[in-house]
């Protein structure tokens, strides 16, 4: 599948059913008719930006870091870097490490199961999560497996690393703490699970020494004690439908919370997105956005990615709308600031550059792959790509 249906396929084929699909075929089928009216539709509407001029970035190289996945699915999104090193993990099970300046490959290791959510790095350890329901830690020296921990389904979200512990969401709505040297499980957090979720979870976020937020496919955010795992305060995103598809009732938390200016900013699929105090989850104010990305601060304002293509500049203080451009007609990646640039790709493969002050499009470039993912790392940009190729940018 390609153009128009292929990219509306992206956010639709997220989804999974833990209880009424047997296949991932099914499922595509369950939704497949209803996605494509909304894609022509979209398609018509849309006049991509013609700035006239690239973006201001170029490519200083690319690597192909593992093959494509299935039609229908994603690589995990995330990708981790320390030091002078970008991580890459592959759907098809293939992790690499890759020297950021001149894109050597320094080790790739093959686990032979499929990967979920994306690496994290400590300075020790690489940690992935696995689609058979394990946390893998690799040592960063050489790419061979320090410990593996068993899960109770598959790791979704990319792990995070805080004060010693290593953790993990899973599809069935748990976060798991796992020690960072020995692999011992320190203690589990969950919610109810839900029986049709996204593929992918939001990484847990730090919002302090002591605490850490999740967010679950039923709409919840929590904040968790993050030695113990005991909840400290909690909120549900979840908003009504009055559609009749299954669909319209997603209400997953897959955006990575933003912690920014004293506030706490979440957004999930179902169309809402929120400011809280991180101390006690306290509403500051809400707009209703759908989103399946995490925000930008930037400039004074608070960039969000819709499902629609848009991108919103909002106030952070009260969430009133300063400017809305429609940029894709596609799965738009996180908004990135580089520089005095504001930066997005979609899954056509354009990369865009904006005004972060008035959102007028000032740039375009055609990069030839969806793009997955871009993450800042110094004064360049890693572009991921849904075919397994990792681009450096400048």
């Amino acid at each position: 599948m390609s153009g128009v249906g292929m990219r509306q396929g992206a956010v639709i084929a997220l989804a999974v059913c833990l209880g009424g699909c047997s296949t991932m075929d099914s499922m595509t089928n369950w939704f497949g008719d209803e996605g494509e009216v909304v894609a022509e539709q979209r398609a018509s509407l849309y006049t991509e930006p013609a700035p006239g001029v690239g973006s201001g970035l170029h490519k200083q190289w690319d690597r192909s870091i593992t093959g494509s996945p299935e039609t229908h699915l994603l690589q995990p999104r995330h990708i981790a870097f320390d030091g002078d090193s970008l991580y890459a993990a592959g759907y098809r099970g293939d992790l690499a490490r890759i020297q950021r300046d001149r894109g050597n490959v320094v080790w790739k290791q093959d686990l032979d199961v499929e990967l979920r959510g994306g690496p994290a790095v400590d300075g020790v350890h690489v940690y992935v999560g696995t689609a058979e329901g394990e946390l893998v830690a690799i040592y960063q020296t050489d790419g061979k497996v320090a410990w593996r921990a068993a899960l109770s389904s598959s790791a979704v979200s990319a792990p995070l690393v805080h004060n010693g512990l290593v953790m993990v969401t899973t599809l069935d709505n748990r976060t798991y703490a796992f020690d960072v040297t020995s692999g011992e499980r320190r203690w589990t957090h969950s919610s109810v699970p839900e029986a049709l979720t996204l593929l992918g979870a939001s990484t847990p976020t730090v919002l302090d020494a002591d605490t850490i937020l999740v967010g679950y496919s039923s709409g919840e955010v929590m904040a968790v004690n993050a030695m113990t795992g005991l909840t400290k305060w909690s909120d549900n995103l979840v908003q009504i439908s009055t559609q009749r598809t299954e669909l319209s009732n997603l209400q997953d938390v897959d955006a990575d919370p933003v912690v920014a200016n004293g506030q706490l900013y979440v957004v999930n699929h179902r169309g809402q997105l929120r400011a809280l105090l991180p101390s006690n989850g306290s509403h500051i104010w809400h707009h209703n956005v759908s989103a399946i990305r995490p925000p930008l601060v930037m400039a004074g304002r608070l960039v969000v990615a819709d499902l629609e293509g848009y991108l919103r500049a909002l106030n952070p203080q009260d969430g009133t709308l300063i400017w809305k451009t429609q940029v894709s007609d596609g799965v738009l990646t996180k908004p990135v600031q580089l520089g005095d640039g504001l930066y997005v790709g979609d899954d056509a493969g354009r990369l865009f550059r904006l005004d972060p002050l008035t959102g007028r499009v000032v740039g375009l470039d055609q990069l030839g792959q969806p793009i997955l993912s871009m993450t800042v790392v110094g004064e360049g940009v890693a572009l991921w790509s849904n075919e397994g190729d990792l681009f450096w940018m400048k």
